[in-house]
């Protein structure tokens, strides 16, 4: 039975919203990493206040690593529905930590090469 367009719609939409998601999670983390490295290299601030960029920098991680693996699995349920492997207007996605997503070059190029520069 071929897959209906509209389901297909669904998890597209879904996917869609993820990546969005994960795109505003780098977008925060550059700006809060920047904006406690600009507080703490200003004139009466502490330069060990730097440190406090690390704490951002480390949730925004952990969060666009979740986003990803997110992604990652309704693009999986978006094939298993094209070829036929889940039911009508199944949106349940087969849930893993997606910790696989943590090492990914976007996650690791936005997020984990900043910390060491800090």
């Amino acid at each position: 039975m071929p897959a209906d367009p509209k389901h297909l719609e669904f998890i597209q939409a879904i996917t869609k919203r993820l990546a969005s998601n994960s795109f505003q999670m780098k977008a925060w983390n550059v700006a809060l990493a920047t904006a406690a490295v600009g507080f703490a290299a200003s004139k009466d601030s502490h330069p060990p206040a730097a440190v406090l960029a690390v704490v951002p920098s480390i949730a925004f991680w952990f969060l666009d690593a979740y986003y990803l693996g997110l992604e990652r699995l309704y693009r999986d349920l978006y094939e298993a529905v094209i070829a036929g492997q889940k039911a009508a207007f199944d949106l349940n996605a087969d849930w893993h930590m997606p910790h696989t997503s943590m090492c990914n070059d976007s996650s690791w190029l936005t997020s984990g090469s900043r910390l060491p520069s800090l």
